[in-house]
């Protein structure tokens, strides 16, 4: 049986905010509007209709010397989710939200935040200094993006934490300065969008 995952109407996303592409500004109503608002659509249904965006909590871990976390996805016949996104560097941790994990929680988005996070790279709540919202990223240039939202959160972890990648979703990463990842990818053409966007437009 196909999976259920969170959905929500495009139009009312774009009711909240108006910028339609990039690193849209942090938004708490709507982060509101999505928690209690939010519908559930089978997964295959979803991936084929713009008319619903399934929102991804996608969460950028910094680390005490203002280093950003990129990994690397792991390619085809791996247990890494979005096929389309298989082999992509990255500089966000995100996942789909299913109905089976957060049932009617009073905030589904951020209460699979340990648990996904602990899975993917063994970061536990003692090793987070702060967790803050820091916008929402729309690109409805391809596929993937014109039926997801990224609900972007940056994790601050403490000095000494090093990820730990064990699940077979990521295949390699480390922390690295803004300026190292833009040398590394300055042609772009090895990582996803989304995380173009945040280091662009953010970091």
């Amino acid at each position: 049986m196909s999976r259920e995952i969170m959905v929500i109407p495009t139009r009312e996303i774009f009711s909240f905010v108006k910028q339609r592409n990039g690193l849209l500004p942090a938004n708490e109503d709507l982060l509101k509007h999505i928690n209690y608002n939010h519908q559930w659509m089978r997964r295959g249904e979803a991936e084929e209709n713009p008319d619903f965006k399934q929102p991804i909590p996608y969460w950028v871990l910094v680390n005490s010397k203002g280093e950003i976390f990129l990994y690397r996805r792991w390619g085809k016949g791996s247990a890494a989710g979005e096929k389309r996104l298989h082999e992509k560097l990255s500089i966000g941790v995100g996942w789909h939200v299913e109905k089976k994990d957060v049932s009617e929680a009073e905030n589904p988005l951020t209460l699979t935040f340990q648990r996904e996070l602990e899975e993917e790279i063994w970061l536990k709540s003692k090793d987070v200094d702060e967790i803050r919202l820091l916008g929402f990223v729309n690109d409805d240039s391809n596929e993937v993006g014109r039926v997801h939202l990224g609900i972007v959160f940056l994790v601050r972890v403490k000095e000494g934490f090093e990820p730990v990648m064990s699940d077979g979703e990521l295949q390699s990463g480390e922390f690295m300065s803004a300026e190292e990842i833009k040398r590394l990818v300055k042609d772009w053409g090895d990582m996803e969008t989304w995380s173009q966007i945040i280091l662009n437009e953010y970091f």
